[in-house]
């Protein structure tokens, strides 16, 4: 039987962005037919997910040490690196590598020059030993193309799935906004851009909901700084990293999810939001076009009074038809599922192993 190891190391880091990409993926793989029967899964894993996942897979447990050798390589065929910056990359690897790219957003951060010289390099160096390059957006593709040197054949889009499971009603989560609200999510970093969301609150009686984990606090501040400017700060709320329920809530509750982000591989909570039917507010940047589609609301430019006008603009278009409008949004979102990209990812396993 052929033996493939899926690297999910950065699971150790709970309710981010490559959490879940790697918890929904190895959960999709785990539903398909056959599973464990023509090819051994196993999981390069952190302590704290083994107990939640011994039952399906077999786990090896990550230690910091790999890091300078990987000694057990021999026993797989595949090696999935489901993290472009992984440091657990197995060059000398006598298998197959599949290795997913998400994004290269360190090339629109303030990150000193060598800093993103020395990332491109790491990069180029998996891209040269992957045998199969999964890009997560046709976006994301552009950007191997543009920053490395690349065989494109080798390249493989598969976007990302939205799999939310639905709950007659959500148990409400410990800060209750007033309602209305909007919200959003994401690591607060500057590339969210969530600083320009304040004047969203201009032309209503809204709260704005900010949720995600508080990476740089200097960005905080200039988004409270936004808020008492536009007179607006006891309506707009922090909260800090949540859980799935409480995500779901609030994606349930809010009125729509705003995501004026200048760099993003994919936009996951795009895809969430409209799970719900909600109207989503997006920049026209990187690869939320793409992603939000026809489906989506945009904005033109991130000046206060247009954030203000647009915000009102989008609300009165969406409420002339809700039903129509939230139907239309759902559909568009039902189009990316986890089950289809496990498939997709199955199909690069079969075929590296004929």
């Amino acid at each position: 039987m052929k033996k493939i190891l899926l690297d999910v190391e950065r699971m150790k880091y709970a309710n981010n962005g490559l959490f879940h990409f790697c918890s929904q993926l190895i959960n999709a793989i785990a539903s398909q037919p056959n599973f464990q029967q023509n090819e051994q899964f196993s999981l390069f894993a952190p302590p704290a997910i083994i107990e939640d996942y011994k039952d399906a897979f077999e786990i090896f447990k990550f230690r910091s040490l790999y890091k300078f050798f990987l000694p057990f390589t021999g026993k797989y065929d595949i090696w999935h690196s489901t993290f472009q910056n992984t440091r657990y990359f197995p060059y000398h690897f006598r298998g197959k590598i599949v290795y997913t790219v998400h994004d290269f957003n360190f090339m629109y951060e303030a990150k000193f020059e060598t800093k993103r010289v020395q990332i491109l390099k790491d990069i180029q160096k998996k891209v040269d030993r992957a045998d199969v390059i999964v890009a997560i957006s046709k976006f994301v593709k552009s950007e191997i193309e543009k920053y490395c040197q690349v065989d494109v054949a080798k390249i493989v889009v598969i976007y990302n799935g939205c799999n939310i499971l639905e709950k007659p009603k959500f148990e409400a989560p410990k800060v209750k906004p007033n309602l209305p609200f909007f919200f959003t999510i994401g690591t607060i970093l500057e590339k969210k851009n969530f600083k320009v969301l304040p004047s969203m609150l201009l032309k209503n009686d809204y709260d704005l909901v900010i949720a995600g984990e508080h990476s740089d606090y200097s960005y905080c501040q200039k988004i409270w700084e936004r808020a008492k400017y536009f007179g607006v700060s006891k309506r707009v709320r922090l909260i800090g990293a949540i859980s799935d329920n409480e995500k779901n809530w609030y994606l349930k509750n809010c009125q729509a999810l705003p995501f004026p982000s200048l760099a993003e591989g994919f936009g996951l909570p795009v895809l969430e939001a409209m799970h719900f039917g909600k109207p989503t507010i997006l920049s026209k940047l990187t690869s939320l076009p793409e992603i939000g589609g026809a489906q989506a609301y945009y904005y033109d430019n991130f000046e206060p009074d247009h954030i203000a006008e647009r915000t009102m603009e989008v609300m009165a278009d969406y409420n002339t038809d809700v039903l129509g409008k939230s139907d239309a949004i759902k559909a568009h979102a039902g189009q990316f599922t986890w089950e289809g990209a496990a498939k997709k990812y199955n199909e690069i396993y079969k075929r590296l192993l004929d």
